[in-house]
């Protein structure tokens, strides 16, 4: 069996009047530069593409100097100094989000890959692994643990919290 996991790259920009609202946008534009994580995923999704636009950006993003930022304390710290957006995994995009109000996902996902547990051939744990894995995603445990871990795991006030006060104000 394989387990799908949300792996996507997504992009990660300030909030500002810019009108970037997809992958599509971002590549048009010029005021705001983009990278990723050299050599991660997201990196091989761009260089290995065979979609035009994601070959035209991985040719800026690979050769325009510093855009590939391979920490990622450092690239929200980019991203938040305005001018830049992060390209990353939705998972690590949401983390990240739910944290910091002044960061945003914008796009949907460009990719989607999963997640696999490798055994040795003939294991005989591996019946006994699928399923139990299988159970859990049927019964919903494997979503209820992400978003503990991810959506309320050290957050003082969730985002959309914040949001909606301001709206009431």
């Amino acid at each position: 069996s394989s387990y799908t996991a949300n792996l996507a790259a997504f992009l990660t920009v300030e909030r500002m009047q810019v009108p970037i609202e997809d992958v599509k946008d971002l590549a048009k534009q010029s005021i705001i530069k983009y990278g990723t994580r050299a050599g991660g995923s997201s990196a091989a999704f761009f260089s290995n593409s065979n979609q035009s636009i994601y070959r035209r950006m991985w040719q800026f993003m690979s050769t325009s100097n510093g855009l590939m930022i391979n920490n990622a304390s450092e690239a929200v710290a980019r991203v938040k100094r305005g001018g830049y957006a992060y390209i990353l995994e939705s998972t690590m995009n949401e983390y990240f989000t739910q944290r910091d109000c002044s960061l945003i996902q914008i796009g949907n996902k460009l990719d989607s890959k999963g997640y696999g547990i490798g055994f040795p051939q003939g294991s005989k744990y591996r019946d006994a692994f699928s399923e139990v894995i299988l159970m859990l995603q049927g019964n919903q445990v494997l979503e209820e643990i992400r978003r503990y871990w991810w959506q309320n795991y050290s957050i003082t006030e969730p985002c959309n919290d914040q949001l909606s006060k301001g709206k009431d104000a």
